[in-house]
């Protein structure tokens, strides 16, 4: 569901590890397509990242809460190689 252009609201039914069925839902929200935030929630488990994109180069971060593994982390960086047009 989006609200704005900029703001996203999702509702999922995902199949975890076990086979069973689990609702997960989260939300995202961007600045002037420069900064985005996101977060949500599914299976007792906490997720949310950020991203900021300057130029052609795009850094984004997030986290992932797990029962036996505790928090992990990911940070990616993407470069646009070529012309715009």
């Amino acid at each position: 569901f989006r609200w704005h252009p900029e703001s996203l609201v999702a509702v999922a039914l995902v199949q975890n590890a076990d086979g069973d069925l689990t609702p997960m839902g989260g939300t995202e929200i961007a600045f002037y397509d420069v900064f985005a935030m996101r977060a949500g929630v599914g299976d007792l488990q906490f997720f949310g990242g950020v991203g900021v994109r300057a130029g052609r180069v795009n850094v984004d971060t997030s986290f992932s809460t797990h029962n036996t593994l505790g928090i992990s982390s990911m940070v990616s960086v993407n470069v646009a190689l070529g012309s715009d047009s």
